[in-house]
């Protein structure tokens, strides 16, 4: 175990993981985050007894380690975090997109899905695309609609200022009214520094300069630059850098931001509930060496896959293939075909005592003809939860 195709694209996922890691404090994150934890194995049955090895107590303790790291959620995708030169460990963040970049134009070259939920606002960027306040709203919702708040009150009093019907006692009336959720600009205390980065001044002495009704649209502009433009161009020159010496990053740009992401990580999460309908795998998976379709266990399984929660599907594939996404194509896409045989027991045990393994590198998936769908559903959500970061099933 450690060659062929299922490590090949287990190495892919780990990879994307770990570039997701809290500590390495190059994604911009509202402080959400969440850790490797996967959902609890099933209870009502113990697991089988192990062979005689004492591989477990190896696996349990990687697991639990590798449940203490915490990892960036942005619901809108990841997206740079705003870097300036002075930084400590500028030199090693940017280096980081570098080799992301690479890592990422390899991932396409060998048709590898990655695990790594990249923002629109993102793959836009690096498509050469105009970045607005409406993107920000996807990096950043609070941030993002403060300013489009905001940017709206800057707009009305334009527009106040610009209203040939008014006198001037009546704009200055109506521009005194002009509030932010029942309060002032001048009463929200805020200075020209970066949301988050008190000690990051948008312009000379920013410390010091309150923002009023005046000043405010140039407040936003300046936010918005140090977001979108001046705070993470580095990162994507170094991004394009590492893509760019391994593909042409401009061969991408006959792409939309959403072809790329279903490029790079194939289908939408763990694929579509058409693609896990019992109808759509009948069609999708074989059954071989010992079952057939219509055994009552591959019909059991399929059941029980058609109901998996959007987390445990992306266990499965995990587990059967080394990638928690499918293809664009769904199950259709996987090469080759995703085959359940049967496992054989060896007296005085029975199949019960067994719990499902896989050949990752071929799509196989080894399933002991279980007494009941009950015990199936058991062994199989425990063999996806446990075996999912080790091949001691495989």
């Amino acid at each position: 175990v450690g060659t062929g195709l299922g490590p090949t694209l287990e190495f892919f996922t780990l990879v994307s993981r770990d570039l997701q890691r809290k500590s390495l404090n190059v994604w911009w994150n509202d402080g959400a985050s969440s850790s490797s934890s996967t959902a609890s194995p099933p209870t009502a049955l113990p697991p089988p007894p192990p062979p005689s090895t004492n591989m477990d107590v190896d696996s349990s303790e990687a697991t639990q380690a590798d449940n203490n790291v915490e990892y960036v959620f942005c619901q809108g995708g990841l997206f740079p975090a705003p870097l300036r030169a002075t930084s400590p460990d500028y030199r090693k963040k940017i280096d980081l997109f570098k080799f992301m970049g690479t890592f990422l134009a390899k991932s396409l070259l060998d048709s590898r899905l990655l695990d790594l939920p990249l923002s629109t606002p993102f793959l836009k960027w690096i498509l050469g695309l105009d970045l607005r306040l409406e993107d920000l709203t996807l990096i950043s919702p609070n941030i993002g609609r403060t300013l489009l708040e905001l940017r709206q009150l800057a707009k009305e009093k334009r527009d106040i200022e610009a209203n040939t019907q008014l006198t001037t006692e009546q704009k200055q009336q109506k521009i005194y009214g002009l509030l932010y959720k029942g309060a002032s600009v001048d009463d929200l205390c805020l200075d020209f520094t970066l949301p988050g980065s008190p000690d990051w001044e948008l312009k000379p002495n920013g410390s010091s300069i309150p923002v009023n009704l005046n000043n405010l649209e140039e407040y936003v502009q300046l936010i918005l630059r140090v977001f979108l433009i001046d705070g993470v161009k580095a990162q994507f020159h170094a991004f394009q850098d590492g893509f760019n010496s391994v593909l042409p990053l401009d061969n991408l740009k006959m792409f939309t931001p959403s072809e790329i992401e279903n490029l790079i990580c194939g289908s939408s999460v763990s694929g579509s509930d058409e693609d896990w309908s019992v109808q759509s795998l009948m069609e999708t998976t074989k059954a071989d060496h010992g079952f057939t379709q219509d055994t009552k266990s591959v019909q059991n399984l399929l059941s029980i896959m058609s109901e998996l929660s959007p987390s445990e599907r992306r266990q499965f594939l995990q587990f059967v293939t080394g990638s928690p996404r499918l293809p664009i194509q769904g199950f259709k896409g996987l090469t080759p075909k995703m085959t359940i045989v049967k496992k054989h027991h060896d007296p005085p045990l029975t199949p019960d005592d067994y719990l499902p393994s896989v050949m990752s590198c071929t799509n196989y998936l080894k399933l002991p003809d279980y007494t009941s769908r009950q015990v199936m559903k058991q062994r199989l959500l425990y063999a996806i939860s446990e075996g999912h970061s080790s091949f001691h099933l495989s």
